[in-house]
């Protein structure tokens, strides 16, 4: 049942019903889903009811733009299983290198990706905004 797999039209319903209480990502619709659907550079993988990895795809690299995970279902691998099962399909289509922005304070996210063997290739300062606080963000790298 928890079985990673790439966005299909009809997911997207139980997705965003799934996301619509977190307030990280207010910005995300029901239209961003469905034209991942028929555009190969925007991939979206997802678990059935607990989270989904969104990329923007160029030649052969790829950018993560968003993972989420269920609050209810973080730590416990599927974030990590969904990262391979994607990292391994983009590989299949060409991919060589991935890359993402991850804030410098995010220190669950940043040991995933640091256990999946990202490393730093640079940082944005002042990238993100919280609570009238800036924040850095660093920019992580992974050949496939």
């Amino acid at each position: 049942m928890f079985e990673p797999k790439i966005l299909e039209v009809g997911d997207i319903a139980s997705l965003i019903d799934k996301i619509k209480s977190d307030s990280a990502l207010h910005n995300w619709q029901t239209s961003d889903f469905e034209n991942s659907i028929n555009d190969e550079t925007r991939p979206i993988y997802i678990i059935e009811n607990i989270g989904f990895v969104a990329f923007s795809k160029a030649l052969d690299e790829a950018e993560i733009l968003m993972v989420w995970m269920d609050p209810n279902q973080r730590k416990k691998g599927y974030a990590k299983n969904l990262l391979k099962y994607s990292f391994d399909n983009l590989k299949t289509n060409g991919v060589n290198k991935i890359y993402l922005e991850v804030a410098i304070d995010n220190i669950a996210a940043l040991n995933l990706y640091i256990m999946l063997g990202f490393i730093e290739v640079g940082k944005r300062k002042n990238y993100y905004k919280r609570d009238n606080q800036n924040i850095d963000a660093l920019i992580l790298s992974k050949s496939l």
